[in-house]
């Protein structure tokens, strides 16, 4: 089943929303995730922060987030966890099969967006490691992107109460 763009935005915002607590002290229960704007000519680190992942199982879904002062960042990917081998995943506005990835951020002035194209890559092993690179959606020729890389992220079982039924 192949899910609608709104419908991925709305899973990526309500989980970016609902981890305000997270951020700053990067102590015990988090890896890292380190995200940059990289317009043409131009780099700007948006994110350097502690980070989180949840897997459901049921949906072999696995969603990595990272909150701070330069506002949040999410990405969700459809797979099997723990990845027994490195995987490349293709960014979509939505998720579809067990190599579909998302991603949204949603900057301190509010604005957020959902990535279009791009790839996610994930090492083996029992936490979250890998780079990214995403497209975000243009209409002044920018050419937005976004480029992070995922350190020793450890995975969190979703409840039932965060997983299924999207």
């Amino acid at each position: 089943m192949r899910w609608r763009a709104g419908v991925a935005h709305g899973l990526a915002v309500a989980a970016l929303a609902g981890c305000g607590a997270i951020g700053g002290g990067g102590t015990g229960g988090y890896g890292d995730m380190h995200v940059e704007r990289v317009l043409p000519g131009r780099t700007s680190t948006l994110l350097d922060e502690p980070a989180f992942a949840t897997y459901c199982a049921g949906d072999s879904l696995l969603t990595i987030v990272a909150v701070g002062g330069g506002g949040e960042a999410g990405l969700a990917v459809r797979a099997a966890i723990p990845l027994r081998t490195a995987r490349t995943f293709t960014v979509e506005a939505a998720l579809a099969d067990t190599s579909s990835a998302t991603a949204a951020v949603r900057l301190r002035t509010g604005s957020a967006r959902v990535g279009i194209s791009g790839t996610v890559r994930l090492q083996a092993g029992s936490r979250i490691s890998g780079d990214f690179d995403v497209a975000l959606p243009d209409s002044a020729g920018t050419h937005p992107r976004l480029k992070g890389r995922l350190s020793r992220i450890p995975v969190r079982d979703g409840s039932p109460a965060t997983c299924g039924g999207v």
